[in-house]
């Protein structure tokens, strides 16, 4: 769906790499548009129905589930990506942090304050959530849903220049 799109420059399915002897995969989609590098991964999560009774139990579920998409794209942008991986034509071996984005794409918006995922993912990351990487991850990490994706892609609007706009009104 990316790939047919002119909203980016380049568009890189996932790619399985070696780090040693040990096998490890990318994201699921990284795109590239001048400078700003988006990557995306998918994750077939839908909020479970017992959420809307308010169950504890599966609340504290389903911010485990998606603190841990927020965590594993945090990882990628900060150590893997120009550390350990870079397939994009001509990219430089050093990019500015605020020029990659992170995208976890959901199934469905999840009925979740995101603050409270950001906590949990930054508890997880051992991250101050009063420090310049946790304000960077809230900032440049997104849970979005496949809708809005296919919003995006169906319109021909660029999905960086609302990243873009979010984070300058934060």
């Amino acid at each position: 769906m990316l790939q047919a799109t002119s909203l980016f420059d380049e568009v890189i399915p996932e790619k399985t790499y070696k780090i040693k002897k040990t096998e490890s995969k990318t994201l699921d989609v990284m795109t590239r548009k001048n400078s700003d590098y988006l990557f995306f991964d998918s994750k077939l999560l839908t909020p479970k129905s017992k959420i809307r009774q308010l169950d504890d139990i599966i609340i504290g579920e389903q911010v485990n589930r998606l603190s841990s998409c927020i965590e594993q794209i945090y990882k990628h942008l900060k150590f893997r990506f120009t550390h350990e991986y870079n397939y994009f034509k001509d990219s430089p071996s050093i990019v500015d942090e605020e020029k990659l984005w992170g995208v976890a794409v959901v199934l469905e918006t999840p009925y979740i304050r995101p603050e409270v995922i950001y906590k949990k993912a930054a508890n997880n990351l051992k991250i101050n959530v009063n420090s310049t990487d946790f304000a960077w991850m809230v900032s440049q990490i997104k849970l979005v849903s496949l809708y809005e994706i296919e919003t995006f892609v169906f319109s021909g609007e660029s999905i960086l220049d609302h990243l873009k706009e979010q984070k300058s009104m934060e």
